[in-house]
């Protein structure tokens, strides 16, 4: 069958259904909110009364018997030690409440089997909280699981359990990321709150972060934040803070950004911060100039070297409010512990052999290990990727032996590829002309994001794929008639490839057959990615390299560079270098500025902004394809036009500009120039598409006038092809979408 018809009817409800197995079974992240002694099970009961976090499952652990028994609503209840304590409690001592825990391995890690995110909840400087936690935390770490505990730290006055406390803490930190809430704290921010009532703020503060950081792996939003970024981020062994602030009316994200900040329940300094996973939220008037000034400016308090993930999502319950919510891991407190015990030797906190604490140390996530069992077959694809490029194709031989995952369906042979020649379009007599198949495929939660957009825009020329290692994304984002193609599953577990293009690269190798198969028959293929993210930097260019050397097709990429925020540290480098990978194998490369957008719709709010530049890419890419395709227009761009328009590993840009005014020629070329989503030299352009869309009433003379102001602006002597097509209902209006392609 046909692979185009493979995607149809029923080939794509039964990868519909492969998805959707995939998600069910792994890819929805298990989180679990466990709390443990005293405080930890109070926690658990408040957010138990409250209703509870979708999708996340509550567990309260302790030595005493009775408070367990007030647990309320749907809580797994454990019972720890009860040889050891009778069921009665540990009485303060944190030594009985790690022998209790320990006692009672094999009923937690039963309870904690498969989850992949823990928040743990405890009270510090008791007993059964001080003793269990760490024991707790390096079960579910042993299980695979990324480990983020909450702790309260004492009132000062409360010498003998500040220093159990501390003690604590600087165990449970050599086995989990840590965030404090200091009670200290609550005595000057709530003075005249009773203590229950005090105490119930300080739990708030603990489970707005829990909901917090679990809608930003469950909700998908403008910009996405996905299950892998906050293990990259969250699976440093490190202090944290976990802070969420609120602003509305005209100074919203000053006030957002201090209370985010300015955390009232713990002393922090940023200095040295190493990460920091960041949401934003707003209403439907939440633009995107303010998030770039609240990326900005967390950027600019947590340093360059700071690797920071964020995310905007559109809530229609926070109408002229901005939500923050921050996770900042490697963080200092002087109060409760410093940068220079951060680092203490893991043997001397607690006791291992040197054995085991390189085993504790060595902190396997379940993709850790999966990567390792793919590394020599990924040797192995990437062997014959780099002798395809020397010998011009995949040689049969080499891959005849191999073996690729296949997304859903387990182990197959590879079948041998050989390079295709197809012949030139303009050449072929009439009768054997086919029309050119033009694919669109979005790699990464950015190009996915892209081609949903494009199928809600109506794009039929052009064949529309999204590909991504996020089967959340995939499944739940993209509509359902979008043809997916789910890569590395059998390397992410369908989780995304946490901003590390290595993984993308991986996850893409792994699936080449997939890949290769999916785009059969292509002539001209549009790679459209997010440049700096794991997914859509890793996994573009080898979509780039498959459609060249196999399938010999013209290939425009479509990226996205990310905004002035990110660009010092390590998504601007990894941006830089998945650009530099993806011309390699791109004839040319369209880069699209998020700063830029910025520029241009900073006053709009995120969705539409981003909207608008897809309407550029789309008008211009649709109007291209269309015109290929269809052949509708007065003047027609056909495929050996664009191949002899678009050189060798060149960037690009496109820039759209219309007006129906009396001086609407020189409104379009002003707009032109003025509007594009790449800062460019256009003196230095040596070729450009310029595609003008008109009523019946615009004249040669005036579309021969739009040209030559374009190419007023090149270099000497560019390369121009035009095309024209006519909207009959149009009157006096006059659009030009261009693409501009670069010297070297």
């Amino acid at each position: 069958m046909d692979i185009f018809e493979a995607f149809s009817n029923a080939g794509q409800k039964k990868l519909d259904e492969d998805i959707k197995g995939v998600w069910h079974q792994c890819c929805g992240p298990k989180i679990v909110i466990l709390g443990t002694g005293g405080c930890g099970c109070n926690a658990i009961n408040r957010l138990s009364r409250t209703g509870g976090i979708p999708g996340a499952e509550l567990i309260a652990v302790n030595t005493d018997l009775q408070h367990l028994k007030t647990m309320e609503g749907k809580v797994t209840k454990v019972l720890i030690g009860k040889d050891i304590t009778n069921g009665y409690g540990a009485g303060g001592s944190p030594e009985k409440g790690r022998i209790a825990a320990e006692k009672s391995k094999d009923e937690l890690a039963k309870v904690l089997r498969n989850a992949h995110l823990l928040f743990l909840i405890a009270g510090e400087g008791g007993g059964t909280g001080t003793g269990s936690a760490p024991v707790i935390a390096k079960i579910a770490r042993d299980e695979g699981a990324i480990v983020t505990s909450f702790v309260t730290f004492p009132l000062r006055t409360e010498i003998r359990r500040c220093k159990v406390a501390r003690k604590g803490i600087e165990e449970l930190r050599r086995v989990s990321n840590v965030v404090v809430v200091d009670n200290q704290k609550l005595v000057s921010y709530v003075p005249t709150k009773s203590l229950d009532d005090a105490l119930a703020i300080a739990d708030d503060v603990i489970l707005k972060a829990v909901k917090g950081i679990t809608g930003i792996i469950r909700r998908t939003g403008i910009i996405n934040i996905d299950f892998a970024d906050v293990e990259q981020i969250m699976k440093k062994d490190q202090m944290s803070m976990i802070s969420v602030g609120e602003g509305n009316g005209p100074d919203r994200i000053k006030q957002a950004i201090e209370k985010t900040l300015n955390q009232p329940l713990l002393d922090v300094s940023y200095d040295g911060a190493t990460g920091a996973l960041i949401q934003i939220t707003g209403g439907s008037d939440l633009s995107i100039d303010e998030v770039d000034r609240i990326g900005r400016e967390m950027q600019r308090v947590l340093g360059d070297d700071a690797d920071v993930s964020w995310g905007a999502l559109i809530d229609s319950g926070l109408e002229d409010k901005i939500q923050i919510i921050a996770v900042i891991t490697g963080i200092s407190s002087p109060d409760i512990v410093s940068k220079k015990e951060a680092v203490a030797d893991v043997r001397g906190i607690i006791g291992l052999d040197e054995e085991e604490a390189r085993k504790e140390s060595d902190y396997k996530t379940t993709l850790n290990r999966l990567l390792n069992e793919q590394k020599e077959l990924a040797d192995e694809i990437h062997s014959i990727m780099e002798g395809s490029k020397q010998s011009g194709g995949i040689d049969r031989e080499a891959s005849a032996g191999n073996k690729i995952i296949h997304p859903h369906n387990g182990i197959y042979p590879q079948a041998p590829q050989e390079r295709l020649s197809p012949p030139d379009m303009r050449t072929l007599p009439i009768e054997g002309y086919r029309m050119p198949k033009i694919t669109v495929v979005g790699v990464g939660g950015g190009g996915s994001n892209s081609v949903q957009r494009l199928y809600g825009m109506g794009v039929t020329s052009a064949r529309l794929i999204a590909t991504n290692t996020d089967a959340n994304h995939l499944y739940s984002y993209v509509d359902g008639n979008i043809e997916k193609l789910l890569i590395g599953d059998g390397t992410t577990n369908g989780q995304g490839a946490g901003g590390r293009p290595e993984i993308g690269r991986q996850c893409a190798l792994n699936s080449s057959q997939n890949i290769s198969e999916v785009l059969e028959g292509t002539n001209l293929l549009f790679v459209t990615a997010g440049m700096g993210g794991g997914t859509g930097t890793g996994a573009a260019p080898v979509f780039a390299r498959i459609a060249k050397e196999r399938h010999n097709a013209l290939v425009i990429g479509v990226v996205t560079f990310p905004f002035g925020a990110e660009r010092s540290g390590k998504r601007g480098d990894d941006a830089r270098a998945g650009i530099s990978e993806l011309i390699k194998y791109c004839d040319t490369v369209v880069v699209l500025d998020n700063q830029r957008l910025v520029d241009v719709f900073g006053n709009m709010p995120v969705d539409e902004a981003f909207k608008e530049a897809d309407k550029i890419v789309t008008s211009a890419v649709g109007e291209i394809s269309e015109s290929v395709i269809k052949k509708a227009g007065l003047i027609n761009i056909d495929f050996k036009d664009l191949s002899e328009v678009i050189g060798k590993g060149r960037v690009a840009s496109i820039a759209v500009g219309s007006s129906s005014g009396r001086n609407k020629i020189e409104e379009v070329i002003d707009k032109v120039i003025k509007q594009p989503l790449l800062d460019i030299n256009y003196d230095n352009s040596s070729a450009a598409i310029v595609h003008i869309t008109s009523g019946p009433d615009t004249t040669l003379n005036e579309i021969n006038n739009v040209v030559a102001g374009l190419k007023e602006k090149m270099a000497e002597n560019p390369n121009i092809v035009i095309g024209h097509r006519v909207e009959k209902d149009w009157k006096q209006v006059l659009e030009a979408k261009t693409f501009w392609v670069m010297n070297q």
